[in-house]
């Protein structure tokens, strides 16, 4: 006789199987660690997106988790994983993190020296990386040249008061 509890449950040992048995999943990791700089960048959206593809490097770790519990409840059987592919798991876990900051610390800066060297110079481009304290180095020379006291009649004397002293008439 046709029992959907058996269908249902093999269906779903045999997914639960398959994302147990390719750890290599666990590579997808890496995207963890492009999320974390695209947060502390202020990129939110793109953290998200690189927290969504880097979501099924845990499945199958999860998979190992769920999959005793789906052989007992659904199948009737017993089912313990195996340490091998928990142990695979851990290691391409691990590796797709390391894969990422070596990423960031070694290839990243590589990868700007060469656009860096490859990028034209223009003529208009200018004060880069000045010092605003060092700003009248770049200034033309007329504009160093302003003297108040020039404007300023010594017979008339000068006159400063608040706008809200003055009274008119």
């Amino acid at each position: 006789m046709f029992d959907p509890q058996v269908l249902i449950g093999s269906l779903l040992a045999r997914l639960l199987l398959f994302l147990f048995e390719h750890p290599v999943i666990g590579l997808l990791s890496v995207w963890l660690v492009f999320a974390s700089s695209a947060r502390s960048e202020g990129d939110e959206k793109k953290a998200e997106m690189f927290t969504l593809f880097a979501l099924p490097s845990v499945l199958p770790m999860l998979s190992a988790l769920a999959l005793p519990f789906v052989a007992s409840g659904l199948l009737h059987t017993r089912w313990t994983p195996g340490a091998f592919n928990l142990i695979a798991w851990a290691l391409c876990f691990g590796a797709g993190i390391a894969a990422g900051v070596y990423w960031h610390r070694v290839w990243v800066p590589r990868i700007d020296a060469m656009q860096a060297r490859f990028t034209k110079k223009t003529r208009l481009e200018r004060n880069k990386r000045t010092d605003v304290r060092e700003i009248h180095k770049f200034l033309p020379a007329e504009i160093g040249g302003y003297d108040p006291a020039r404007y300023i009649k010594e017979d008339k004397g000068l006159f400063i008061c608040p706008a809200s002293t003055i009274v008119s008439g």
